[in-house]
């Protein structure tokens, strides 16, 4: 699996696009991505739980 995730990412590299892989929880790496990177923007499927909702709501209230 793992090999396959790097084979993503330098497909993505050659498209000039990126995949950033990390390990932490969202609530842990998302504030550091944008302390780096200085945006937020997050994507996700149609079907999010609500504690995720939740979450991305209270994160982007420091952001925004």
């Amino acid at each position: 699996m793992q090999q396959s995730v790097v084979d993503l990412q330098d497909q993505l590299d050659q498209l000039g696009s990126d995949l950033l892989i990390g390990a932490d929880s969202p609530s842990q790496l998302l504030p550091k991505l944008v302390e780096k990177y200085g945006y937020f923007r997050y994507l996700c499927g149609k079907r999010i739980c609500e504690q995720k909702l939740h979450m991305i709501k209270e994160f982007s209230k420091q952001f925004l």
